[in-house]
């Protein structure tokens, strides 16, 4: 190759370089996923000590994917089996933010009565926050999406969340979290920044 020719090419690699990152466009989502394998859920004997639920349950998260984009924080949760069986289910995760309102808390529930499930978020300083969050439980792709505008949390530079989730009856209730295989976790993700 010739100089001119070698500089052309240095000259095209280094504009695709540099342009690559605007072609996604101000609408794009940064995007984390924390995959967890199945049978990993948890329950509590008759003495309050932890035990692990054999094959997959209600409760058993297999991913989780967290997406926050210019809008909204939008998590989706993919589980083994979900049905609509069971007395409660609840998928929640506590949200920290580099905002002035701090930590946030949010909420996808649901019970025998109301099995479309209800959701929310609260900052746990007073009562929950009416600014437009939304959720879905799909019972055949065994799916439960959660959609939290960033004016919930004032419009976040990034966020870090800790999701946990727990199906029950009236004798035992099992949980599940996607940060490690046992009962509980202290775990959050890694900043995610929109």
């Amino acid at each position: 190759m010739t100089a001119p020719t070698v500089r052309r090419v240095i000259t095209a690699t280094a504009a695709a370089a540099l342009l690559s990152p605007l072609a996604a466009g101000p609408a794009a989502a940064r995007t984390t996923g924390l995959s967890d394998p199945r049978g990993d859920s948890w329950t509590t004997n008759a003495q309050y000590e932890w035990e692990r639920v054999d094959g997959p349950s209600q409760a058993d998260l297999t991913r989780v994917t967290i997406a926050h984009n210019r809008r909204a924080v939008v998590v989706r949760a993919r589980y083994a089996h979900l049905d609509r069986k069971g007395f409660t289910f609840q998928l929640g995760m506590g949200i920290r933010a580099n905002t002035q309102r701090g930590s946030s808390y949010a909420v996808v529930m649901r019970d025998r009565r109301k099995w479309r499930g209800t959701s929310g978020i609260s900052d746990g300083r007073g009562p929950e926050r009416d600014c437009g969050v939304t959720h879905r439980i799909d019972y055949r792709r065994d799916l439960v999406r959660l959609r939290i505008p960033r004016a919930c949390l004032d419009n976040p530079r990034w966020v870090r969340l800790q999701v946990g989730t727990s199906w029950g009856t009236r004798k035992t209730t099992i949980t599940d979290n996607p940060h490690n295989r046992r009962a509980s976790s202290r775990a959050w993700t890694h900043r995610i920044t929109r």
